[in-house]
């Protein structure tokens, strides 16, 4: 099964099923019903904010003065970029697009479903990051993504 990817935000399989689309035409309008930037407000994102806020307050060691809310602050970031989280998930499935990866590497990889690794494709198109496919590898691109795999 081949399986597309439209460069506004629609994945689409052998069938033709629209799963999230980009836009909604009702007669001469056109509205936008996804978002296209990081700006916009999604679960990744705001994860994405708290995990890049205590990232940077330990590394600014904010919390040195107090043990328990240091090893609080280490456990909470740990179990974020931990695979038994979706966001977690999405960050280890980000590192493999970084690099270029199949449906079937980060199927594998994730230990999830073909469904699955749509549905995350979506969430992280709707967060804004910018995917594309070529051939059937799936690549993601920007100063974000770079940020984020540190």
């Amino acid at each position: 099964m081949t399986v597309g990817f439209g460069h506004c935000g629609t994945f689409w399989g052998r069938v033709g099923v629209v799963l999230i689309p980009a836009t909604r035409h009702t007669g001469a309008d056109t509205e936008q019903v996804m978002p296209t930037n990081v700006k916009h407000r999604s679960d990744f994102t705001e994860t994405l904010a708290i995990h890049a806020a205590l990232r940077a307050a330990m590394k600014q060691r904010l919390f040195a003065a107090d043990d328990r809310v240091r090893k609080s602050a280490q456990k909470l970031v740990a179990a974020l970029e931990g695979e038994r989280t979706i966001y977690g998930r999405q960050l280890k499935m980000l590192a493999l697009m970084h690099k270029g990866a199949t449906i079937d590497t980060m199927r594998r990889r994730l230990r999830c479903s073909r469904r699955t690794i749509f549905r995350y494709l979506n969430h992280l198109e709707n967060a804004g990051l910018s995917l594309s496919l070529e051939g059937q590898v799936y690549h993601v691109t920007g100063s974000l993504v770079k940020h984020l795999l540190k």
